[in-house]
């Protein structure tokens, strides 16, 4: 009884028992030759008259648990064509993927210019490519990885389901980030332990810009140009446009007091006898455990004299009370120049 091989319960070929050897395909007769690439052209073997129906539901390498599927688009020997063609829809119209000559996958794209190629024809919201790790488990890591080794990662983004945090990126064995905007490149490098460098490639503005809903916004980082100041300020998305800034190398934060940024409203009157109501102490705080000894003024009685040096902390009822030192300074030097003007009247009345 010759063996049948058949597709979709329709038999295509016969061979015969006495081997497994046939030539003149679509005869019974015993050949010489394997059936090996067997090559189709317009639904056919090759020299041969059998029809192939190209109606295959299900395409098998075989049962073995070792078994493999090889697909050629040729047995042809050459360098360009013989792409691989994956159809879909009415009647096969629409190209779903396709996989070159060289290698390369296009996914909705009929010529991929790299490994893996996809695009969208149309300005959609769908996602060109979702990967998800089902596993919920503490060692559970997620994501993609493109370079050299496993510890030299040119790109990785992905999840870490221990520390549930993502990362982009990494050099050696230090985390990386790195992101472009406006044609300049931004990046974040974590050199040891503990320590993060973020760094432009050009003298860029470099900035960490933080926001509160509609309430407050606030930056911190670098202004462009050949400016080295450090800034740090709130109120506006622009850096450098408030707060104050330490100058390159400097120990102390440098305030802006331009007077072409200044309304003068009033001079501070009565200077002397407002330093004279403020307690200047020697304490601690209470929540100190060091019990530090520290010199103070009292928010609330610099409150009563000099209200612009105190801002506030918390909620609105128990909001905490703060004073800003450098605004104290103005009425300081106030009460100074009224000393030296009564000593400057006391050696005249007293020469």
């Amino acid at each position: 009884m010759p063996k049948n091989i058949q597709i979709n319960t329709k038999s295509i070929l016969k061979i015969p028992t006495q081997g497994n050897d046939v030539t003149n395909l679509g005869t019974n007769s015993v050949g010489t030759s394997h059936i090996q690439d067997l090559a189709v052209t317009s639904n056919k073997i090759q020299n041969s008259p059998i029809l192939i129906t190209p109606f295959i539901e299900t395409l098998s390498g075989g049962s073995a648990t070792t078994s493999s599927l090889t697909l050629k688009s040729t047995t042809g020997v050459g360098i360009t064509g013989a792409d691989i063609l994956f159809k879909t829809g009415n009647n096969g119209s629409t190209e779903a993927m396709r996989i070159l000559n060289s290698g390369d996958i296009g996914i909705g794209i009929a010529a991929p210019t790299t490994k893996l190629h996809t695009y969208l024809s149309s300005n959609s919201s769908i996602k060109v490519a979702i990967f998800e790790n089902a596993n919920t488990g503490a060692s559970t890591q997620s994501y993609i990885q493109i370079g050299q080794s496993a510890t030299n990662k040119g790109v990785s983004i992905g999840h870490d389901y221990t520390g549930e945090y993502g990362f982009l990126g990494q050099n050696g064995q230090s985390p990386t980030m790195f992101w472009r905007a406006n044609s300049t490149t931004f990046g974040a490098n974590q050199l040891t332990t503990g320590l993060v460098n973020l760094y432009t490639v050009a003298n860029t503005a470099n900035v960490l810009y933080m926001f509160k809903n509609t309430q407050v916004e606030a930056t911190i980082g670098f202004a462009g140009s050949t400016d080295t100041n450090f800034y740090i300020g709130t109120g506006s998305s622009t850096i450098n446009t408030n707060g104050p800034w330490l100058t390159n190398g400097g120990t102390n934060w440098t305030a802006r007091s331009d007077e072409r940024l200044k309304d003068i409203i009033e001079p501070i009157t009565s200077a002397l006898i407002k330093v004279n109501t403020l307690r200047t102490v020697i304490g601690k705080f209470k929540a100190d455990i060091t019990n530090t000894r520290r010199p103070f003024l009292i928010a609330q009685d610099v409150q009563q004299v000099l209200p612009e040096a105190i801002s506030k902390a918390g909620n609105e009822i128990d909001a905490m009370l703060g004073v800003s030192y450098t605004d104290v300074i103005p009425l300081l030097v106030a009460a100074i120049k009224e000393l030296s003007a009564d000593f400057e009247y006391y050696k005249q009345a007293h020469p």
